[in-house]
């Protein structure tokens, strides 16, 4: 059973892709405006998108090429469809940063085990 699908890409344990944490940063748009002489003052500008945060650990070449991939989706430098397990459409999402920690390289440069993060934000553009 997929985790996630983000654009094709599928997390799930039978992909050997699985995530191990997944973080939702929700804002409610207020913000502290400083006023001289005086307690700063509060202001809703909006709501900016909702930030998700996903991290884990991948294993050999497979991890390496999973991570890759990832990477060429990222390079299209476009919104990507977000759905959950249950088939739940959770809209689009850019994929704002790929941060991975390879660890125990082997000869051929091969790491036996690789510590990734993504950080995705909703698009809302449309």
């Amino acid at each position: 059973m997929d985790m996630l699908n983000l654009g094709g890409f599928v997390f799930s344990i039978a992909e050997k892709t699985p995530y191990a944490k997944l973080s939702r940063i929700t804002s409610g748009g207020w913000q502290s405006v400083p006023i001289y002489s005086g307690r700063p003052l509060r202001f809703n500008f909006g709501r900016p998108g909702d930030r998700l945060r996903l991290s884990g650990e991948w294993f050999y070449k497979e991890g390496m090429a999973k991570l890759d991939e990832l990477r060429a989706l990222q390079a299209e430098e476009k919104p990507l469809l977000l759905t959950d397990s249950y088939g739940n459409n959770l809209g689009r999402w850019t994929l704002d940063q790929i941060t991975d920690n390879q660890d125990d390289l082997i000869s051929d440069g091969t790491a036996l085990s690789m510590q990734w993060t993504l950080e995705l934000e909703s698009y809302h553009n449309d």
